[in-house]
C-alpha cells in the first residue's frame, strides 16, 4: 500500500513537471520581450519561458517558440498569451489543417482562375498579336527554371533558382519574382522567408496570379498567427477568390480560421460552414467539419 501510495505521488509530481516544462525560443528578429511582473525582458535565442507567458513583438519584428511538436510563429506587432496560441494550435493540427492547407497550395499552383483573363495578361497577348517579339530577362529565365521545380516538387532547387530571379529582377520583373520564392519557400516549410517575399506584395502587382497571391500570404499569416492583420486582408480581396471553385473553399476555411483566431465564433462558424457545403467530402470539408465541432 505505501508503495502504491509513493507510486502515484511521483506520478503526480511527473504530470505536473511535465505541464510546467518551459518553452524555447528558436528565433528571434528584431526586439522581442517577456512579461516579467509589470516590466518586460528582451528574449533571445535559446531562453526558456513558460506555457503561460505573455510576449510582446515589436514593430517589423518575428518570433518562434518551440516546443515538442509545436512551433508557435509570431510576425506581427503586439502582445500575446503563449497558451492561447498553444491552444489554438493545438486545435488546427488535430482538425488536420496545416496538411489540407499545404495539400492545396500544392494543388493550386498553376492552375487557372475560374475568372476571366487579367489585364496584364490581355495586354501581352495584345502585343504578342501585333508581332512584337519579347527578349526574355535573366530573371525571367530563372522564374521559369524555378517553376518547373515547384511542378516537380523540388521546392529546394525552386528556391535557389527563383532566389536568383529576385536578384536579377529588374522595376516590374521584382514582384512576380518575389510571388514565386514566397511561394517555393512555403510549399518547403519556410513560413519567415515566404512572409518576407509576399507580405508587401499586393494582388495588382502580380494580376496573373493574384488569386493565388490572396491564398497564399493568407496562409502564412494564419501559420504566424495573424489573426487580425487577416482577416482584413482577405475580406479586402474576396472579389478575387471567393467565387472561384477552387480556391474558394480554402478562402473560406483561411477567413473562418482567422475569425476563431480574433475570438468571433459567429464569422468562423458562418464562414467555416461555407467551406463544409462547398469542399463535402474532401479533405477541406473534413477539416471544416471537425474544426465546427470544436468551436
Amino acid at each position: 500500500m505505501k508503495r502504491t501510495l509513493i507510486s502515484m505521488v511521483v506520478l503526480v509530481l511527473a504530470a505536473v513537471a511535465v505541464g510546467a516544462q518551459n518553452l524555447a525560443i528558436s528565433y528571434v528578429e528584431g526586439h522581442v520581450e517577456l512579461q516579467c511582473g509589470q516590466s518586460w525582458q528582451e528574449l533571445n535565442i535559446g531562453d526558456s519561458i513558460p506555457a503561460n507567458a505573455t510576449v510582446r513583438l515589436g514593430a517589423d519584428s518575428y518570433l518562434e517558440i518551440a516546443g515538442g511538436a509545436q512551433t508557435i510563429s509570431l510576425s506581427q506587432s503586439g502582445s500575446y498569451a503563449v497558451n492561447r496560441l498553444l491552444s489554438d494550435s493545438r486545435q488546427m493540427s488535430s482538425a488536420g489543417v496545416g496538411s489540407a492547407l499545404s495539400a492545396r497550395l500544392v494543388a493550386l499552383f498553376g492552375t487557372p482562375t475560374t475568372k476571366s483573363a487579367t489585364m496584364g495578361v490581355r495586354a501581352k497577348k495584345a502585343e504578342d498579336d501585333n508581332g512584337i517579339s519579347w527578349v526574355t530577362s535573366d530573371a525571367q529565365v530563372y522564374v521559369d527554371s524555378g517553376k518547373e521545380y515547384i511542378k516537380s516538387g523540388d521546392y529546394q532547387k525552386a528556391v535557389d533558382e527563383l532566389k536568383q530571379a529576385v536578384d536579377y529582377a529588374t522595376g516590374g520583373e521584382l514582384p512576380e519574382a518575389q510571388y514565386y520564392l514566397g511561394y517555393a519557400y512555403s510549399l518547403a516549410g519556410n513560413t519567415r522567408d515566404a512572409l518576407k517575399q509576399v507580405g508587401g506584395l499586393k494582388p495588382g502587382d502580380v494580376e496573373t496570379v493574384a488569386a493565388d497571391l490572396v491564398i497564399l500570404k493568407g496562409t502564412l499569416l494564419l501559420d504566424t498567427s495573424a489573426f487580425e492583420q487577416n482577416v482584413h486582408w482577405l475580406t479586402e480581396n474576396a472579389g478575387l477568390v471567393s467565387g472561384d471553385s477552387e480556391r474558394g473553399p480554402v478562402y473560406y476555411l483561411l477567413l473562418g480560421l482567422s475569425y476563431n483566431g480574433v475570438g468571433d465564433k459567429t464569422n468562423a462558424r458562418e464562414n467555416l460552414q461555407k467551406v463544409v457545403s462547398l469542399a463535402g467530402s474532401s479533405d477541406l470539408g473534413t477539416t471544416a467539419a471537425t474544426l465546427l465541432q470544436q468551436l
